[in-house]
């Protein structure tokens, strides 16, 4: 029988602590969870004394000691940025490209025999094609590219030492996490939401509890070794989740549609009331860009690869984010 020594980075983040909560259910003989930033109370007692926490700063230091009897690593530690200053740009480089690297080559002298590394859509989020899959597309900002870099580089120095598999979620959301799906929750909930556009461009979220599922599965899976796979639900209307979203939160559907034109005009004025008072806006130029982006990143060779579906599912997450943001007073 394998022995399941597994080492996660990146463990207290969003990603890692779901991760941890589906891996104690499975067998394993030791889970080391590494993290940066001090532990809350909230993580310690969800975990109690299942973990073998770890505090490292893998910019600076290494965790070259710890791989001695690691058999698997999930690598989920990471930074995004949409600056382009040149401080995050070099910042991009260190902590995605640089840890990674230096995470491969070490595990070329250890025992680790699956590197599965949680990379981001951002390597191919744009194509000439409106379906975007594995192979044809490609990266437009420094996350982005920093992120292929790492992917590229963890191939490269790991070929014949360690299996590797590399998986790019789309935008993930759930409990646990005020982002993402956040504010179009709370936008629909005060009816202040607005549609630019007609509303019909699909929109890629992916429930946290699904993408567990994948990073459970890819795990000694023969299937899933020395392979890139884009991690995604369907995709679906713009249209469709503002009325899911507004259905599990018991309210009317209400919102308004405009033309996009007149997106881009607000945009410019933001912008200009941003430089000249520094106040933040939640709309900006990238966030009218984004709901209007109509591409579909296909799932078709993971779930044809794994031969599994998700459990929950969008709507399904969209309940259960929304209750916990009841359950906690959030909104």
């Amino acid at each position: 029988m394998k022995r399941n020594n597994i080492l996660v980075t990146g463990a207290s983040g969003f990603v890692g602590q779901f991760l941890l909560e589906r891996l104690i259910q499975t067998d394993y003989n030791k889970i080391v969870a590494m993290h940066k930033k001090p532990l809350n109370k909230s993580i310690k007692e969800r975990f109690d004394d299942q973990i073998t926490w770890n505090n490292t700063d893998l910019v600076s230091g290494d965790c070259c000691g710890l791989l001695s009897d690691i058999d698997i690593i999930f690598h989920l530690a990471g930074y995004s940025s949409v600056s382009t200053s040149k401080e995050e740009i070099d910042y991009l480089q260190k902590v995605n490209v640089d840890i990674t690297e230096k995470l491969a080559v070490d595990c070329i002298a250890s025992p680790v025999r699956q590197f599965i590394f949680v990379s981001t859509i951002a390597v191919c989020e744009n194509s000439f094609s409106r379906i975007i899959h594995e192979t044809n597309g490609f990266p437009i900002t420094a996350y982005g590219i920093s992120k292929k870099r790492a992917e590229d580089l963890l191939i490269k120095i790991a070929d014949r030492h360690y299996a590797v598999t590399i998986l790019r979620p789309t935008t993930l959301f759930g409990e646990h996490r005020k982002e993402t799906i956040y504010e179009l929750v709370k936008s629909v909930k005060n009816k202040r939401f607005v549609i630019f556009g007609s509303g019909e461009n699909d929109a890629n979220f992916y429930y946290i509890r699904d993408f567990i599922e994948i990073l459970i599965n890819v795990k000694d899976n023969n299937r899933a070794l020395n392979q890139v796979f884009i991690a995604s639900d369907n995709a679906f209307q713009l249209n469709i989740l503002i009325s899911w979203i507004a259905e599990s939160l018991k309210c009317r559907k209400f919102f308004l549609k405009v033309p996009i034109w007149i997106g881009y005009i607000v945009c410019y004025f933001l912008y200009v009331i941003e430089r000249l008072t520094n106040k933040k806006f939640s709309f900006s130029l990238r966030r009218l860009k984004a709901m209007n982006r109509d591409v579909i990143y296909s799932n078709r060779k993971i779930l044809n690869a794994l031969n599994v579906a998700n459990k929950y599912g969008v709507q399904q997450g969209i309940n259960n984010t929304i209750d916990w943001y009841h359950k906690r007073g959030i909104l």
